[in-house]
């Protein structure tokens, strides 16, 4: 490599010395200083790494062959040349700006790691980054500066690979303690759906089912559990609230025994109404006020504090069987979409149980009915068939039998005949019933002939008790629309009710009135009364309020009417006083 050094400073030294040393001792000098730059140079050019000097102006007068290899440029091309050619076009100012600095400064050298790293510009324009150590001097009074550079880009990409190593270990290490943390969330799951189907199995009492369900919810996945059925008859009810603190059993409580308007919007209304899961990730104080139904409600949900909310529907063959509500009261933790899913999973999981238990029971009502109608059937067609039997006993054991008393047996078993068809057709009715197929053909009735018509085919049995029988209705009355078959033997069964149980002397009375969209039929006795305690089940099939055999019937009249009063969506009850009687009431919509 040729190495050009300061235009006249050697020269210059070698002017001024003569004046003061002879011949001889100039060409000692002068060989002495070629001697050790040519040392200098052979150092230079050995070195690896880039030795640039620049004069004043900044202007190349050395450059190695490491500054060869690392720049890319050839030592003649570069002579010469500014600076700036070395310097990348954003970093031009800046380093002026510290070689001037630097000039200015009392510091004849800086180590290369005393600054941050450069950056370069090779001949290909490709930018790098480098370490360097500077230094100055003056020649004669010129300046000169002169750097070691060093080219850094394996070691700045090796920090790179090395930190991308290191992100990479510090992200597998995430992901690993994320799979693990996972696995452990998944292994709990499991566990817990494990737990809860041993709770389902372990019952058939649904709801004594649904309450340790909600105990076991409580408090490994909820603050709180909210648990709502809706029974067969499609009446929702809440069963049980249940909260991880022992010291707001009150609370829940008085959340259980306050009434709900269930038309309303309350916390389990979209699950309920779409059959999906509800998920509120935030229960904010609006939430709250929406789910309220009045300021007592509000309250409660206010001392509950729910943070974040799940509300999943149980669901069984495309019924819905009640809902699930569940509650966190943490300000730091919330619900996630995991969790919605864990939710929703148990709700399927309870509803089949329920609905499994259901079907036991009904399975268990339906054996239960069947004895009792063998019981019934066996006991009360005894006795039409033991009037048959008499009364062909009778015609078989007398030679002559005159046409009167003839005439009079076959009355007899006519009537017991027709005993039978009667309990044989209540047994349909019923079956019916309970079927949900009880056919119901409405047309345009006046409901004050219907009236009458009942009453008709009781006068005689009235006059026979003396007990006063008697239509009480308005001057106009509503048109309604029902099967007027049917409604005659709602009111046949009560009317005959009523006169078995009032005592001779007593009173019997049938009143008809309009009641807003419907109209009322009511059948009054002056009888003897049923007990309270017996109130509740007089719509029960088989029921009956006296078992005397004197008054014994199969029980399935009251029960049958209402299924007929259900069918045509109106409403059955009854009122009673022990001593002083009872009445019947029952409702049918007006004709439109």
């Amino acid at each position: 490599m040729t190495s050009k050094r300061p235009a006249d400073s050697s020269t210059a030294v070698r002017g001024a010395d003569k004046k003061d040393i002879g011949p001889q001792a100039v060409g000692l000098v002068e060989d002495a200083l070629e001697i050790s730059e040519a040392r200098l140079a052979g150092i230079v050019s050995l070195a690896t790494d880039a030795i640039v000097s620049v004069d004043a102006d900044y202007r190349i007068i050395l450059f190695n062959t490491g500054a060869e290899r690392i720049f890319g440029y050839a030592a003649d091309e570069i002579h010469g040349q500014p600076l700036d050619l070395l310097i990348p076009d954003r970093y031009r100012e800046r380093h002026v700006g510290h070689l001037a600095a630097f000039a200015a400064s009392p510091v004849a050298a800086r180590r290369m790691g005393e600054r941050n790293s450069i950056f370069g510009r090779r001949k290909s324009g490709e930018i790098f980054p480098a370490e360097a150590a500077i230094s100055k001097v003056e020649v004669a009074g010129a300046r000169y500066f002169t750097a070691v550079l060093r080219d850094i880009s394996s070691q700045v990409e090796a920090e790179a690979e090395r930190e991308r190593l290191l992100a990479h270990a510090e992200r597998a290490r995430t992901m690993a303690e994320v799979a693990q943390a996972r696995a452990q969330d998944a292994e709990q799951r499991a566990r817990f759906m494990a737990d809860a189907s041993v709770v389902l199995d372990s019952s058939l009492d649904y709801e004594e089912t649904l309450r340790t369900i909600a105990r076991l919810v409580v408090p490994r996945t909820a603050a709180f559990a909210i648990v709502d059925v809706v029974d067969e008859h499609d009446v929702i009810r809440r069963l049980d609230v249940v909260h991880r603190d022992a010291s707001k059993q009150d609370l829940t409580r008085r959340l259980c025994e306050i009434p709900l308007d269930w038309s309303r919007p309350h916390s389990s209304q979209r699950a309920r109404e779409t059959f999906q899961p509800d998920f509120t990730p935030e229960v904010t104080p609006e939430i709250l006020a929406s789910w309220a139904q009045n300021e007592e409600h509000l309250a409660l949900w206010r001392a509950l504090a729910p943070t974040s909310y799940i509300a999943v529907p149980m669901i069984a063959r495309g019924r819905l069987l009640g809902t699930i509500g569940l509650g966190l009261d943490d300000p730091t933790r919330r619900y996630t979409p995991d969790d919605v899913r864990d939710a929703d999973e148990l709700a399927r999981r309870v509803a089949i149980a329920v609905d499994n238990a259901r079907l036991y029971a009904a399975a268990q009502r339906a054996t239960h009915l069947r004895n009792e109608i063998l019981g019934i059937v066996s006991h009360d067609l005894r006795n039409p068939l033991s009037v048959m039997a008499m009364c062909g006993a009778r015609l078989a054991g007398e030679d002559e039998i005159d046409r009167e008393a003839t005439v009079g047996i076959g009355e007899t078993i006519q009537e017991a005949a027709d005993w039978m068809q009667r309990m044989v057709a209540d047994l349909l009715d019923i079956a019916s019933i309970e079927a949900g197929k009880l056919s119901v053909l409405k047309r345009r009735h006046d409901p004050v002939i219907i009236a009458a018509k009942s009453v008709i085919a009781f006068e005689h049995v009235a006059a026979e008790r003396q007990i006063e029988l008697e239509v009480i209705t308005p001057d106009a009355v509503s048109a309604v629309a029902v099967d007027e078959q049917r409604i005659l033997q709602v009111l046949s069964n009560m009317i005959g009710n009523a006169l078995k149980f009032t005592n001779r002397g007593g009173q019997v009375r049938l009143e008809v009135a309009d009641q807003g969209d419907t109209v009322r039929f009511a059948v009054r006795d002056t009888g003897c009364g049923i007990p309270p305690e017996q109130m509740p089940r007089v719509f029960d099939r088989f029921w009956q309020a006296d078992q005397r055999a004197s008054v014994r019937g199969s029980g399935l009249g009251l029960s049958i009417a209402k299924g007929i009063i259900d069918a045509h969506g109106g409403r059955i009850w009854a009122e009673s006083e022990p001593r002083v009687g009872s009445a019947f009431f029952f409702t049918v919509p007006v004709a439109r």
